[in-house]
């Protein structure tokens, strides 16, 4: 016998002593055996063993998998190295979007931003600073003014104006003022200047005026009357001094013309006040000389105003 036939001969003996071998083990995971038993010792070392060629030739050809063994009802007794990798829904689960956000967290993020933006909005409408609508309502003789306090018959002594070389009528403002906010507004101060055209044309400056105390109007309210105490002033130093001092003498007659007066107001509010906002109001009224008032506290403007002229 030469050795290739002694090898073929090897070679089928070894191909018969593996068929046997794997019914074995077909046997020993077949459907009767239910905890699927490993082989005995026996079984593995009656195994028989390759030569390198066979071994090539079974690592090249793919195994056919046991047709007895039950994969679905044993994923339990799987190896480390037989676990599957994770489906593609699981992957989308775990997939994250936007901002490291997973879809869910995504989702719930723009649900409370988009409630967050809705009641910011709603707030703001409510919120939102609007401004006070003002217009002038009456002028009255008041019984002291703005600054000192000194009562009219005092400011209006002849000897007082001669030695200061001013006229000064204290005068009230009433302004009705309309709040179109959702919330009560307090006005902290209004302050306002004023002017007369003269009949030259120009502007003579004739005092200034303020509020006494804090003004607060209920919300979404109307005729709202705002006082304004303000110092009606004719100082004989001015340029202009004897055109203005001519103007109010003919208005302070009984049936004198109107004095046509303009003023610019500047609102300070508490609401608003963080933001340096001052909103200013500015108008032209026709307004009497208060001659009966005056009369009544004994008070000829008309010869006061002749005394500072000629002096």
């Amino acid at each position: 016998m030469n050795r290739a036939q002694y090898n073929e001969g090897y070679n089928d003996k070894n191909l018969n002593n593996n068929q046997d071998s794997n019914h074995t083990y077909s046997d020993n995971f077949s459907e009767s055996d239910p905890y699927h038993s490993k082989p005995s010792n026996n079984q593995i070392n009656n195994h028989p063993s390759y030569n390198m060629q066979q071994l090539n030739n079974s690592n090249s050809q793919p195994q056919p998998q046991n047709p007895n063994y039950n994969y679905q009802n044993n994923h339990l007794y799987r190896r480390t190295d037989q676990y599957m990798p994770l489906d593609e829904e699981t992957k989308a689960k775990k997939r994250r979007y936007c901002c490291c956000f997973s879809k869910r967290g995504l989702i719930i993020f723009l649900v409370i931003f988009f409630f967050f933006l809705a009641a910011l909005g709603v707030a703001g409408y409510f919120l939102w600073p609007r401004i006070p609508n003002a217009q002038y309502k009456d002028i009255s003789l008041s019984n002291s003014t703005a600054g000192s306090g000194n009562s009219v018959q005092d400011l209006l002594q002849a000897a007082k104006i001669e030695a200061s070389g001013t006229i000064t009528i204290p005068l009230v403002i009433d302004i009705e003022v309309d709040n179109p906010n959702y919330i009560p507004w307090t006005l902290n101060n209004v302050t306002l200047s004023g002017s007369i055209k003269t009949a030259d044309g120009s502007d003579y400056q004739v005092g200034t005026g303020k509020l006494i105390s804090s003004f607060t109007m209920p919300r979404k309210s109307t005729g709202n009357i705002m006082k304004i105490y303000f110092d009606f002033s004719l100082e004989s130093s001015s340029s202009n001094f004897l055109s203005a001092a001519t103007l109010v003498k003919n208005s302070c007659v009984p049936g004198g013309p109107a004095i046509r007066f303009n003023y610019v107001a500047t609102i300070y509010i508490n609401a608003i006040s963080w933001l340096k906002i001052r909103p200013k109001i500015s108008d032209s009224v026709n307004f009497n000389c208060p001659v009966s008032e005056l009369q009544s506290l004994g008070v000829d403007v008309v010869s006061l105003i002749d005394k500072l002229v000629k002096g």
